[in-house]
């Protein structure tokens, strides 16, 4: 999808507003990760800390909890979340990724 494409079917009138505020569509995706990852990662940040300050930095299994369940919390607690699923998938499925 283009960017236009993408300002027209956000309703905008001006269908190249997406390209103004992002300059690329590469923009659009890092703007999209960069705000929805922020919270996540200040949860994985916090439970790093945890571990580390109960010893338990190197347990594996702490340290894929980390990983995982911060993404995992957000999908089911805040709203939206879900769609940046949907959205995660298709980034990383996407040919060239």
């Amino acid at each position: 999808m283009s960017l236009r494409e993408i300002g027209a079917s956000a309703g905008q009138r001006n269908n190249s507003v997406a390209h103004y505020h992002f300059g690329s569509r590469q923009g659009l995706i890092d703007a999209i990760f960069e705000r929805r990852m922020a919270p996540i990662d200040r949860r994985r940040h916090a439970m790093l800390d945890d571990m580390v300050r109960s010893g338990r930095s190197g347990d594996v299994r702490s340290l894929c909890e980390a990983l995982v369940l911060p993404l995992v919390f957000a999908l089911d607690e805040q709203e939206g979340y879900r769609y940046y699923a949907r959205f995660l998938a298709q980034v990383y499925t996407a040919p060239g990724h």
